[in-house]
């Protein structure tokens, strides 16, 4: 044990290091408490408590009378994260975050334009047509919603998708149901559905440079709504 490694540590360290090395990959069930225990040579107490960190982490996933399972479900914990760093540096990181959730916006309409189907064309469509013609603002919300998250998922890049998703949250905490609210706003609204409106055009003519002139657009009247 180094020097000041508390015990559950070593269980933890442990547990890395066979991830990173790949001895442990996803889905993998670690060994039962007992013969960790014996193995690193700490109390199952020790034991539990590392693995309830790395469940707390994402790391692992405890199933009740089955076991412990490598996990990769991070997505909880990097929300926690951003969310207390946001909280820390205050309003003033509002501009940072938005800009941040532009850029991984940005790359997912640039991975997606070229993979998707008409399948998924027809299903960014009817999103966008739910957009138009829903009457309430928490309903546009939800269809504003659902088709930004539908072309990061085209992207097929988890971190784009987490690090989307975890910013989303962020946001929401900073300034609850944000989306709607921007859709209270008169002068706003229909400039954000032509945004909507050219982006999906830019996407069937596979035309990255008209969505991403209409990305850039959306942006600038969310920065004018934030900046009121």
């Amino acid at each position: 044990m180094e020097k000041n490694e508390k015990s559950y540590e070593i269980l933890i360290n442990f547990v890395k290091d066979n991830i990173k090395s790949g001895h442990y990959k996803l889905g993998d069930k670690l060994p039962p408490e007992r013969q960790l225990a014996e193995n690193l040579n700490i109390s199952r107490n020790s034991v539990r408590e590392g693995i309830r960190i790395l469940n707390r982490m994402g790391a692992l996933k405890v199933i009740q009378g089955s076991g412990n399972y490598i996990s990769n479900d991070f997505l909880k914990p990097l929300e926690e994260l951003i969310i207390l760093m946001a909280s820390l540096e205050g309003h003033s990181s509002l501009k940072e975050i938005i800009d941040f959730r532009y850029a991984l916006e940005l790359e997912a309409l640039t991975l997606a334009i070229n993979k998707i189907s008409p399948s998924q064309l027809k299903e960014i469509s009817l999103f966008l047509n739910m957009l138009k013609n829903c009457q309430t603002e928490e309903m546009k919300s939800f269809y504003d919603k659902k088709l930004h998250f539908y072309i990061a998922e085209l992207s097929e890049n988890r971190y784009i998708i987490d690090n989307l998703k975890a910013f989303d949250t962020l946001l929401n905490t900073f300034i609850e149901n944000i989306r709607a609210k921007i859709f209270t706003d008169e002068e706003n609204k229909e400039k954000l559905f032509k945004s909507h409106e050219k982006i999906v055009e830019g996407l069937y003519e596979k035309n990255l440079e008209k969505s991403r002139k209409a990305l850039n657009k959306h942006f600038e009247y969310i920065y004018k709504y934030m900046t009121k």
